[in-house]
């Protein structure tokens, strides 16, 4: 393992911290056909490192959340929390003006929490609210009648780092101030409300700039240089494909790629030719279009700001494609691998397990190795260096790192590179459906579960976990699980 300061980490089984009712558990996003749309996820910045110490559960005093955590954010000691909710999934095209929506008998708030190291506080988010009245014998009475939505996802802006932004199923963006007062109290205030025409998703600041972007099913990516101003740029016809990852250029430290934004689409119907495009955002345009058309799982961009890792599927293969989008022009791929098929589940039913997706993909700080993290809880590394080049091995994994695989669950959820506890190591962070935060020396290409590290082990699956940096005041590691129960590590 990883060299050991200190005392080494040991093994935690947390107290509960917080837990939601409902007893169904909800997909984390708008289902697309009976899937779920990637998320990109960027590299660890390097403050970002786990230290050998132990980590210890902190048990904050959280109330409940709504259902399953969808997201956490942190910003310099403030950790924010989005959840799903029961019927909480946008209103369809003919009910929209409906004044009165039907309800889920399960709907409630606590989609969105906010806990400052004090306490939490829970926003009215991303909810709608009416006035009903109904005759109880002669007298008329009225009470008010509230639906909560879904909450997508939340970033923090990297310039105001007390600023959050919030999208949900109520096909709105919000954009929160988070405030302490001269007599140490605490308030979250809204700013503004952005409307969508469909239910925005997945949110992305550009780096070291308060202008983000969200991607919407509309078929477009959603800009907004300011609070009160916003364009489109158009990704792909949404009667064939909908947005799914996208990222910025300008997290390189390739400056030419500082204004360039990279977006793809996905489809579940091979017939449908899907888009992976380029623009420039300052000119508001579409520069390129590679040269691949099937549909996308995910996507990852080099901290060189040299390759473009793109990771396309059908319904039987997934495919690995580099692009030189370094140079003035990256359409076409200088190399492709044909992905691993997915692992087999023991006693699971064939028609769960013939979706395979690469839900997450990341290049290593050091722009060597390229993680991809599937759905069949399988994390696949490779050394970019030797991908497509012809060379004896270039094609087969540096590192298979495996969860133990689960009758049920979403597979491998999220993953993060830390820097290791000695001079020219590096970790890669994984979590699962078997309920285990794990972390891997991937130096050492670890060929099964019990040469990793178990950071934590919770009674459900987990849906996503957020690595802080120390030196901005932030967790260690905080995650959340499919029952909606969050656990900060510290």
């Amino acid at each position: 393992m990883l060299a050991h300061v200190g005392r080494p980490w040991k093994h935690l089984r947390p107290h509960k911290a917080f837990k939601v009712d409902p007893p169904a558990r909800f997909v984390r996003k708008e289902a697309l056909g009976g899937t779920v749309p990637s998320r990109s996820r960027q590299h660890a910045p390097p403050n970002c490192m786990l230290t050998a110490t132990p980590l210890r559960l902190n048990h904050p005093s959280f109330k409940k959340t709504s259902g399953t955590i969808t997201k956490i954010a942190q910003s310099h000691g403030d950790i924010a929390v989005a959840s799903a909710t029961s019927g909480g999934v946008p209103d369809t095209r003919t009910n929209q003006d409906d004044p009165q929506p039907e309800v889920d008998a399960y709907n409630r708030d606590g989609n969105l929490l906010v806990w400052t190291g004090q306490e939490f506080f829970k926003l009215k988010a991303h909810e709608r609210n009416w006035i009903v009245s109904s005759h109880v014998g002669r007298e008329l009475i009225s009470h008010e009648q509230t639906k909560v939505y879904t909450v997508n996802d939340i970033a923090f802006d990297p310039i105001r780092p007390r600023r959050l932004v919030s999208s949900g199923n109520d096909c709105a963006v919000r954009i929160w101030d988070l405030q302490n007062h001269v007599d140490e109290s605490f308030d979250v205030r809204p700013q503004n409300r952005l409307d969508y025409t469909h239910a925005p998703h997945d949110i992305s600041f550009k780096p070291n700039s308060s202008v983000f972007a969200v991607s919407c099913f509309d078929g477009n990516i959603h800009v907004h240089p300011r609070n009160d101003e916003h364009f489109e740029l158009g990704v792909c016809d949404p009667s064939a494909s909908k947005p799914g990852t996208f990222l910025w250029g300008g997290t390189a430290a390739n400056t030419g790629l500082h204004n360039l934004l990279f977006a793809s689409s996905e489809s579940n119907d091979d017939e449908n030719s899907c888009s992976h495009v380029a623009f420039d955002v300052e000119l508001q345009r579409q520069i390129y279009e590679f040269k691949i058309y099937d549909s996308g799982d995910s996507m990852a961009l080099d901290p060189n700001g040299e390759t473009l890792a793109l990771i396309t599927s059908t319904s039987d293969s997934h495919t690995l494609s580099l692009f030189d989008v370094g140079r003035a022009d990256g359409r076409r791929a200088f190399a492709e691998l044909a992905l691993p098929p997915q692992v087999h589940v023991p006693n699971l039913h064939a028609a769960q397990q013939d979706k395979l997706e690469v839900s997450f993909a990341a290049f290593s700080p050091d722009s060597v190795l390229l993680a991809l993290a599937r759905t069949d809880d399988v994390t696949l590394v490779y050394d970019a260096r030797f991908l497509g080049n012809g060379r004896p091995g270039g094609a087969r994994p540096w590192a298979c790192l495996r969860h133990p695989p689960s009758a049920a669950g979403y597979g491998t959820t999220g993953l993060h590179w830390v820097d290791g506890f000695a001079r020219g190591s590096l970790g890669l962070v994984t979590a699962a459906s078997d309920g285990c935060v794990r972390l891997w020396d991937v130096m050492r290409a670890p060929a099964s579960e019990e040469e990793s590290l178990v950071l934590a082990k919770l009674d459900n699956d987990i849906a996503c976990f957020s690595v802080g940096d120390q030196y901005k005041n932030e967790r260690r590691l905080v995650v959340g699980d499919c029952s909606g129960e969050v656990y900060i590590f510290d």
